[in-house]
């Protein structure tokens, strides 16, 4: 199997930027970028293959413009004809295109679980972003500017998205990530509603 090449990363990185464009303010590519740096350090730890991570991290919502529900898989197969294109080595473009189609809830279930470590990274790496003050931001930002709700809703919506988020975390080295940011958000909930209730 042969490596992924400087100038094939190159490519790559230019084609993400291009795809995450059009993408809303929660699956672009800046959320990309930390996906992809979250999903390296998470490989590091858990023994997965760097680049496999990463690029898949990079590359994993390009489709969410396209369809929210089946962004994952319409997004694999995106990125398969374009890593075929640039020639990346057929296994290597597989497993990046198989961690991507299990990065959300709905495609992991989907394909009953992960079965390489690199797929229980970028779901993990994704799943971060949704968890803590940053999962916080992201959901507040949906219901205020998508879903059009009262800042207060919103607040009291992002309860339950971001407190779930925890459990559904499949490796160690995210659960030990993710439990500070679920511990800050415990307090945050309990104080607000404290005030909410008592204002």
């Amino acid at each position: 199997m042969n490596k992924i090449s400087s100038a094939q990363r190159k490519k790559i990185l230019k084609f993400a930027e291009e795809e995450y464009k059009n993408n809303d303010v929660n699956h672009d590519f800046r959320h990309a970028k930390l996906t992809a740096r979250l999903a390296l350090s998470l490989a590091k730890q858990e023994g997965a293959d760097e680049d496999i991570c990463e690029i898949a991290g990079l590359l994993h919502d390009v489709a969410h413009r396209i369809s929210k529900k089946n962004h994952a898989a319409i997004g694999a197969s995106k990125v398969k004809q374009f890593l075929k294109k640039i020639k990346v080595d057929a296994e290597i473009a597989n497993r990046i295109c198989c961690a991507m189609s299990h990065h959300n809830e709905r495609s992991y279930k989907a394909h009953k679980g992960a079965k390489a470590k690199e797929e229980k990274v970028v779901f993990d790496a994704d799943r971060l972003l949704a968890l803590g003050p940053i999962g916080f931001c992201r959901d507040f930002t949906y219901c205020i500017l998508y879903a059009k709700m009262q800042p207060y809703d919103a607040v009291l919506d992002g309860e339950n998205y971001v407190l779930t988020r925890y459990k559904q975390l499949k490796t160690k080295s995210a659960r030990r990530i993710g439990k500070k940011a679920q511990e800050v958000m415990e307090i945050f909930y309990k104080v607000f509603k404290s005030q909410y209730k008592n204002g």
